[in-house]
């Protein structure tokens, strides 16, 4: 029985040696993801009436890499929840701001302690929890699915 082509997307060799067309189905994945970023840049065109390179910042580029790198690479759910913490970790540094009533002369570098703050749980997901909030997320879920028993069964 063959698999089909997701179950080789790390073994190029395996897949070949299988019958699959490696070159065509990383071409064919290049060229949807392609046409879905053409898409997105005409959708965006449109609704903004006009395009130029100030809408797109190097900050933005950073967040949109912390994203990915906290939720955890090569999955959708970690592309979510990497959004979900990112878009939601400034809101809650100004509630702790408000909460702790810092004084108003640190505030002025608020901008600077988020952006640290990106740069520090980055390089904390990276070094200590490679595969970002979807792990922690698939180690919580098996805890409670396996909760009386230690260890998984044989067969999964």
């Amino acid at each position: 029985m063959v698999l089909p082509p997701i179950y080789y997307r790390h073994r190029d060799v395996a897949a070949e040696a299988l019958g699959i067309k490696v070159t065509s189905y990383k071409l064919s994945a290049f060229v949807v993801s392609s046409v879905m970023t053409c898409i997105a840049g005409c959708l965006f065109a449109y609704y903004r009436g006009f395009v130029s390179v100030e809408a797109f910042s190097l900050l933005m580029t950073i967040e949109y890499v912390a994203m990915i790198i906290i939720g955890g690479l090569g999955s959708i759910l970690g592309a979510i929840l990497g959004t979900i913490f990112v878009v939601l970790l400034p809101y809650i540094i100004d509630a702790l701001v408000d909460a702790f009533h810092v004084p108003t002369r640190l505030t002025t570098y608020m901008f600077a302690i988020k952006y640290a703050t990106f740069g520090l749980i980055m390089i904390v997901f990276l070094v200590f929890e490679p595969s970002g909030l979807v792990g922690i997320w698939h180690r919580i879920r098996d805890y409670f699915i396996l909760w009386p028993f230690k260890h998984r069964p044989l067969g999964r």
